[in-house]
């Protein structure tokens, strides 16, 4: 016996040598691979000519892996059929086998992007691009630009760009385009081998890969003007942004509870009833009207014309059904919010009140402005300002006017000041008033050169990218009584001088009225700091308008 556990460990030990020496492991130390592969060879050959083969073989210097190579190829012109392809990796080389023919007398260049990658460290062979033609000739022409975020002015990274012919009747929103390229990380893009022609150029961020843009999910955009293409084409520059145009309609009018809704399929930002006066309402959520029971008899059906407008103007008028029925769901709360919400005033601030209901009236007395226990007064009615639905209501109040600089003025809005459509009142506050301090303020200083007749200036902050103050046609700005912290400040060039930013409409295509952003060319940044009791001179913008 043991005789026979002595034989067995021996068997044992054999085997642990044997696979221990025959063991793969990864070696230790040495320099890190950074290198990508370098392409040694190619079939077809780069800017061959007279190819019809339907197989492409890669060789590269070193052991290489695709990465969802069938399905991100970026073929231009695009290929007829379903565009099958099938990959084989064999040792360092990658083969590809396409299963539609290529058409003829055409050039052809294949953008591989990140598909193909070292097996080490994934590195990618950088702007992997081959050429070639099914003709005797290889068209030469190129387009190149740059792609930008609209509201951030950034580059954008891996942004399909697209290249449609003018006779096409597609867009980006619509089908697919006859040429692609990519994004680098600094946004810039170029189409190779081009064929002279005239074309239409645009822009997605294609999350999906369905090379076209989805308007109510990805950035898009696209240039203006079209391409007449017979020399090469360089700076198409242009933006991406959010542009619904999905046509503007009425999604659903129903009751709710007490209430009537109409809800429009998308955000809306201007609307109006034409023919009811005595109808009230309020905004919800951005595409909703909620109806409120002015005196309507239950079940009655009453049309209303609604005008409503999105933000690409486009505009809608329609004619609703409205009705109102008996319900024991229990009614909307009636509350409201003051801002500004710090306490501390700039002279001449707007103080307002926004409402959660339509309001029906107002006790003027029960609104008191407290400077101490023996003096107080009430705001005269014609200070106040209310909007067209009555549910916002504000007055410009100069702190100075009534009290000095080392006192507060107290705000009391005592229970029942105000009155909503569904008589229910509003609920008491104190708010404490005082006048803002020169020694916490900081103040940015700054110039706008340009050329444009009306433009836009506001100083946003840094972080929530809210906007803090605006100015208008101001060519030497001061922006005063700002907190501490940082800031951007954007210039918008009002080209139809409306005094607001239009964003534009592929479908009239008008691009979004230009937007430039201070930048700071000794560090490279946008960010302006402030601190308290500081002035920041010499934030200057430049921007020059072409005419032509």
């Amino acid at each position: 016996m043991k005789r026979l556990y002595t034989q067995l460990f021996s068997v044992l030990l054999l085997f642990a040598i044997i696979f221990g020496c025959a063991r793969i492991t990864s070696p230790e130390g040495g320099p890190e691979d950074l290198t990508p592969p370098v392409l040694v060879s190619s079939v077809p050959g780069n800017e061959q000519t007279n190819y019809t083969g339907n197989t492409i073989v890669l060789t590269f210097d070193e052991y290489v892996n695709t990465q969802a190579i069938e399905n991100n190829l970026i073929i231009t012109p695009a290929l007829e059929g379903e565009g099958a392809i099938k990959s084989k990796i064999k040792k360092k080389s990658v083969i590809l086998t396409f299963q539609d023919p290529w058409k003829e007398n055409t050039t052809y260049n294949i953008n591989f992007g990140n598909t193909i990658q070292d097996v080490t460290n994934r590195n990618i062979p950088p702007d992997l691009n081959l050429s070639f033609s099914t003709g005797d000739y290889i068209d030469s022409l190129q387009i190149s630009g740059t792609i930008t975020n609209l509201y951030s002015k950034d580059p954008v990274e891996e942004a399909l760009v697209s290249l449609y012919t003018l006779t096409d009747t597609l867009d980006i929103t619509s089908g697919s385009a006859s040429y692609y390229a990519r994004t680098d990380t600094s946004g810039f893009y170029r189409f190779k081998n081009l064929p002279p022609g005239e074309y239409y150029i645009y822009s997605a961020l294609d999350k999906n890969n369905n090379q076209k843009a989805d308007p109510d999910e990805e950035l898009y955009g696209f240039y203006s003007d079209s391409l007449n293409l017979v020399s090469n084409i360089t700076g198409i520059n242009f933006d991406i942004q959010r542009l619904d145009i999905t046509p503007l309609k009425v999604s659903s009018a129903r009751h709710f509870g007490k209430y009537f809704d109409i809800e429009f399929n998308k955000a809306i930002t201007s609307y109006e009833v034409l023919n009811n006066d005595t109808v009230a309402y309020i905004s919800l959520e951005d595409k909703k009207l909620r109806f409120y029971n002015t005196g309507f008899a239950y079940n009655d059906t009453i049309p209303l014309i609604i005008t409503a407008s999105d933000s690409i103007n486009s505009q809608l008028q329609d004619t609703v059904k409205f009705y109102f029925n008996e319900s024991e769901i229990e009614a909307d709360k009636f509350d409201y919010t003051i801002s500004p919400t710090s306490s501390s005033l700039v002279p001449n601030a707007k103080v307002t009140l926004d409402f959660t209901k339509p309001v029906r009236s107002y006790d003027r007395d029960s609104l008191i402005f407290e400077i101490d226990s023996l003096n107080f007064f009430n705001l005269d009615d014609s200070l106040f300002t209310w909007n067209t639905t009555r549910t916002q209501v504000s007055w410009d109040m100069n702190l100075k006017d009534y009290i000095k600089e080392d006192e507060n003025l107290k705000m009391l809005l005592k229970p029942g000041a105000f009155f909503s459509i569904e008589n229910d009142t509003s609920n008491a506050r104190i708010k404490n008033l005082r006048p803002y301090k020169l020694d916490d303020a900081g103040i940015i200083n700054g110039s706008v050169n340009t050329n444009a007749p009306t433009y836009i200036i506001q100083l946003l902050n840094s972080r929530s990218l809210e906007v803090i103050q605006t100015k208008y046609n101001e060519p030497s700005f001061s922006f005063e009584y700002l907190d501490a912290g940082t800031y951007f400040l954007k210039v918008i060039i009002d080209t139809n001088g409306n005094g607001v930013w239009d964003i534009g409409n592929i479908l009239e295509r008008t691009q979004a009225e230009p937007v430039i952003y201070y930048l700071d060319d000794f560090t490279n940044t946008r960010i302006i700091e402030l601190r308290k009791n500081w002035i920041v001179d010499d934030i200057n913008v430049s921007y020059t308008v072409n005419n032509q």
